[in-house]
């Protein structure tokens, strides 16, 4: 099951970007016991086709932006945790139902390109 979440990121001191996974940090996902990384699993449809984090891309401070994290999870609901590279981290509990306004746009897209696997709304 993929479940994408819609985040607002910003850079603070200058153009940054998220760090590579192999640094154990990034955005994860939390369910149970389990952790999984944005880029575990399987690759939805629209990898590539609307605005994600990645660690060659920059953000730059002053202009914040939507980006959409996608995971391969096995149920709905769970925890969003981002680990900085020094090891903070910033958590946001995720209902197991369907809510929010975040994934609108994300969501209009799937439909009208016609990717068969469309994201729980988070």
């Amino acid at each position: 099951m993929f479940v994408a979440v819609a985040v607002r990121v910003e850079a603070v001191e200058g153009p940054d970007h998220t760090p590579p996974r192999m640094m154990q940090a990034g955005f994860q996902w939390r369910g149970g016991e389990e952790s999984f990384f944005a880029s575990n699993g399987e690759i939805p449809p629209w990898n590539g086709l609307v605005n994600q984090p990645t660690v060659t891309r920059d953000f730059a401070p002053g202009d914040p932006e939507i980006v959409y994290v996608t995971f391969d999870v096995p149920a709905r609901g769970g925890t969003l945790v981002y680990i900085s590279p020094g090891g903070k981290r910033a958590r946001r509990a995720i209902p197991k139902a369907q809510g929010g306004k975040g994934l609108a746009q994300f969501l209009r897209f799937i439909k009208t390109n016609r990717l068969t696997q469309s994201p729980d709304r988070r």
